[in-house]
């Protein structure tokens, strides 16, 4: 039996970040503008909207791919960038992954994590960029930590943090450590070797 059906408008629902929480009665979802969406499992009806990610970049720069976490009150929210794909529009790129822990029961943004500084343009192009969060965090209660991995850079310079596993405190964002599986990958779909396949 279909109980309700909930629209997100015109934002693709991403089937990886669907998350229900049992103590909230309450479905989270990302959708690919950004945005997460926090449901009424009873009834379906909208308690809140969020737009996770940076909004200097516009709300068509971030998506959510990867599946949310909840602990505790926080929702985790992992953020990639769509620059990936849109880098044939020059200079690329100035957009980059972040993870954010918002408040379950009411969507405010308590931390940020940014996976790069902010980029720099140098005529050309612009950077750093990147390193976006495709996939779920784990969270730790025991250590207090959020873990989460990265993709490529998408324009130099290369960083310390893309194609990484990073690990950041669960109630501040603060970083507690990287490890770097993969120095200096710089890719994006502009580059000689994405278009020669």
């Amino acid at each position: 039996c279909e109980y309700w059906r909930y629209a997100t408008g015109d934002a693709d629902l991403r089937s990886a970040s669907v998350i229900f929480e049992p103590s909230l009665e309450t479905v989270f979802v990302g959708d690919r503008a950004g945005y997460v969406h926090a449901v009424n499992a009873r009834t379906g009806e909208l308690r809140w909207k969020t737009f996770a990610g940076d909004e200097s970049f516009g709300e068509s720069g971030h998506m959510l791919t990867g599946g949310l976490q909840y602990h505790n009150g926080k929702l985790i929210v992992p953020v990639s960038s769509i620059e990936v794909f849109e880098a044939l529009n020059d200079p690329c790129c100035a957009n980059h992954g972040l993870v954010q822990a918002l408040e379950a029961t009411t969507g405010d943004i308590l931390w940020t994590y940014h996976t790069t500084e902010p980029a720099v343009n140098y005529g050309d192009y612009q950077g750093p960029s990147g390193a976006p969060v495709w996939s779920t965090p784990t969270i730790d209660p025991e250590r207090n930590l959020v873990f989460f991995g990265t993709g490529q850079n998408y324009s130099e310079p290369a960083t310390t943090t893309s194609d990484s596993i990073i690990a950041v405190d669960l109630d501040t964002g603060a970083e507690r450590w990287v490890f770097q599986a993969r120095e200096g990958d710089v890719w994006n779909i502009n580059t000689p070797a994405a278009q020669t396949g």
